[in-house]
């Protein structure tokens, strides 16, 4: 599917329309101390109206902590409010988290992208998670497969409240 320059900016223009509801734009009241935000979310229906919330997801400066290929197998502790980057080569796939200590924030690049992969977590709650990806190479989803050996990464993440 082709689309003309004319389709792509009046989507453009529908994103970046207020949202809309019985044919009224909708307002929401911005929280105090929140920046202006717009929304392009059409809102349809009968339920209750939305509520503006302030969360702040934006990824701002560095990691609190960044975890490298020479961390494979480590245990690490964070505090609740840090952030935990992690920086593997382009043949790491994505990583995935297990348990509600981390929320992942940010991912850039890894398999099969070609870039070098870059993730941001934020602590959760207090509690333990453990993060885990592997290599990737695209030879392996030809036939035949290459011989090349994947690496398993994986480390334990400890989250503590504020004062532990």
């Amino acid at each position: 599917m082709t689309l003309g320059l004319s389709t792509i900016v009046g989507l453009l223009t529908m994103l970046a329309t207020p949202a809309v509801a019985g044919g009224a734009a909708v307002a929401a009241a911005q929280p105090a101390g929140c920046a202006a935000t717009t929304s392009g979310t059409h809102v349809t229906g009968t339920g209750p109206a939305p509520t503006a919330s302030c969360v702040d997801d934006a990824i701002t400066g560095e990691p609190s902590v960044t975890l490298t290929e020479a961390d494979n197998g480590k245990t690490i502790t964070l505090r609740i409010g840090q952030t935990l980057g992690i920086s593997l080569p382009a043949a790491y796939r994505p990583t995935a988290v297990s348990g509600p200590a981390l929320v992942k924030a940010l991912t850039r690049g890894g398999y099969p992208t070609d870039q070098p992969l870059f993730e941001v977590y934020r602590t959760g709650t207090a509690g333990s998670a453990d993060v885990s990806t592997m290599t990737d190479y695209a030879c392996l989803h030809t036939t035949p497969r290459c011989a090349l050996p994947q690496r398993l990464w994986r480390v334990h993440v400890d989250v503590v409240g504020i004062g532990g």
